[in-house]
């Protein structure tokens, strides 16, 4: 996992969002895991939900939820990214391909949607509805 220094002590924490979000994008269609799993394959810095863990010190909150809420705003993010690259004809993405450069338009809408909606059921698992 990349991380910059400053998150070393939520190494940990981030280590989860990151299984987190690879369980959610499994599905028992192998190809739409797998396509799911690429995008997270490339990862950034995790900012996001190093902000999102860094934050929830300033209330008492358990910790699945933090991860469900960190995972959710990563995968919301990547989702828009997909968006994003097929609306601006986008061919590579950090170095990679994007999925609208590999497969077709419908295929990298489709993708993207998925992952919003994965997201939103990870922010459910939250039980917090705000």
């Amino acid at each position: 996992m990349k991380t910059i220094a400053l998150f070393d002590p939520i190494r940990q924490e981030l280590e989860r969002v990151e299984r987190k979000i690879y369980q959610a994008v499994q599905t028992e269609d192998e190809q739409l895991s797998a396509i799911a799993r690429s995008l997270f394959s490339h990862r950034g810095k995790l900012i996001r939900p190093a902000l999102v863990i860094l934050s929830s010190g300033f209330h008492p909150v358990a910790e699945g939820q933090v991860t469900a809420l960190a995972a959710a705003v990563e995968m919301l993010h990547t989702a828009t990214l997909v968006h994003d690259d097929l609306i601006d004809s986008a061919s590579l993405r950090r170095g990679a391909p994007t999925l609208n450069s590999q497969w077709n338009h419908s295929i990298a809408v489709l993708i993207g949607d998925y992952l919003f909606s994965r997201a939103a059921a990870l922010a459910a698992e939250t039980g917090n509805i705000r």
